[in-house]
């Protein structure tokens, strides 16, 4: 029997909705969802068969009983060989769990709205992106590069150089942007937070064809 799905929803004000992002790419087996704010009950990540951290507006660095719950845990998932995948808070947990403190800095340069991401070609994460792509960032936290030792960074933008990475010599991911999601969430993030709402907004792209690609093959090297 094929061990299930772990998506750690991370989410603040809506906890469990970030979920929602990712549960339609993940229908080849059971999938449990885990509300990290309320609690994290999980102590054995060999249970499942890959794990998802979803981004929230909580920072690794706050100093929050549950985030440092979350990082031990991905920290465990990491050292059994579990598959993960972080996005945007996610990554940054990953980053943490596997470097330690000081993996994570406040953000030279935060990038809210649409901005052009480049990759290697060399992560099978982004095997069907192109070189060069658009999609939603919100962000005021990211990786430390000059602390990326056992991390391969495969993806940067003009202001973050730690966009994509894979922990060396393991199956686990970080991406710091959104491809999951929707033009409406992105939005609404974008008018709470940009400073000229409409102007960014005005630069919107859709990313549904980024984030099927990317869970395909998330999924595929899972094995």
């Amino acid at each position: 029997m094929r061990r299930p799905w772990l998506v750690v929803d991370c989410y603040v004000e809506e906890p469990g909705s970030g979920a929602d992002n990712f549960l339609p790419h993940l229908t080849d087996r059971e999938v449990v969802v885990a509300q990290a704010v309320r609690a994290l009950p999980l102590d054995d990540p060999g249970r499942f068969g890959g794990v998802v951290i979803t981004g929230s507006a909580a920072g690794v660095n706050d100093g929050l009983d549950w985030v440092d719950g979350l990082v031990d845990f991905v920290r465990r998932a990491v050292t059994d060989r579990v598959p993960v995948l972080g996005v945007c808070f996610g990554h940054q947990v990953l980053a943490q769990a596997v470097l330690g403190p000081g993996a994570v800095r406040t953000a030279r340069r935060p990038e809210v709205g649409w901005f052009p991401i480049t990759h290697r070609g060399t992560a099978p994460l982004l095997r069907d992106f192109p070189r060069t792509f658009t999609t939603f960032l919100s962000h005021h936290d990211e990786v430390d590069p000059s602390h990326a030792e056992m991390l391969t960074v495969f993806a940067s933008s003009e202001r973050c150089s730690v966009q994509g990475y894979q922990v060396s010599g393991c199956r686990a991911w970080g991406v710091q942007f959104h491809a999951e999601m929707a033009l409406e969430e992105a939005s609404a993030v974008v008018q709470c937070q940009a400073p000229s709402p409409e102007e960014v907004v005005s630069r919107a792209v859709d990313s549904a064809p980024l984030i099927a690609g990317l869970m395909r093959r998330f999924v595929e090297a899972t094995g």
